[in-house]
């Protein structure tokens, strides 16, 4: 029952990938291939294969949900839609912390495919202004509309930094010096 739900989970995984990138991208044969190979590499395989990784096809689902919904979000701005954005970004938090840097990719996403992002006058223009101004936006605007969503990530990474510290797993320079920390990471 674990392996069976953690291959739904990516077979979830897959197809959700597939359907972001067509809807940004609209390329067919390029989605397709990106989402066969997401499906079969063997770093995710392992994922389906080992219960005990659970958490990564599950915050991977949130993280493909995030991004679907802020794709709504983008089509026609709303509270709601980005409480959306919001509700799967926290869901994807509790699944693992690693999704700390969704916002950042959102932004990215604002830049390309999206194009919803211009820079002043002289310094870059991604597309024509006068063509579609709802869609041109500052890195300020983007910034600001996403508080929300860097608020959850603050939050996430001060509460991840006092369960780790907590723990045992951060320890002081004095512990494990420079010396041993490179040369902890040639060996790892």
């Amino acid at each position: 029952g674990h392996l069976l739900t953690n291959l739904s989970l990516h077979i979830a995984n897959a197809l959700l990938l597939f359907l972001v990138l067509m809807r940004m991208t609209g390329a067919f044969w390029q989605c397709s291939f990106v989402a066969t190979m997401f499906a079969l590499h063997p770093f995710n395989a392992e994922s389906v294969a080992w219960v005990a990784e659970r958490k990564n096809v599950l915050s991977t689902f949130f993280w493909l949900l995030t991004m679907w919904f802020y794709l709504n979000y983008v089509e026609k701005p709303g509270v709601r839609k980005l409480g959306w954005v919001a509700l799967f970004l926290a869901l994807g938090l509790m699944s693992k912390p690693m999704l700390v840097t969704l916002p950042f990719v959102l932004l990215l996403m604002d830049y390309w495919p999206l194009k919803r992002l211009r820079f002043e006058r002289g310094k870059f223009n991604s597309e024509n202004p006068e063509e579609n101004p709802d869609k041109n936006f500052n890195l300020l605007q983007l910034v600001r509309e996403k508080i929300s969503l860097f608020l959850l990530v603050a939050a996430s990474s001060t509460a991840t930094f006092i369960v780790q510290k907590s723990g045992g797993a951060l320890q002081a320079m004095e512990v494990n010096t420079l010396p041993t920390r490179l040369t902890n990471a040639m060996v790892s």
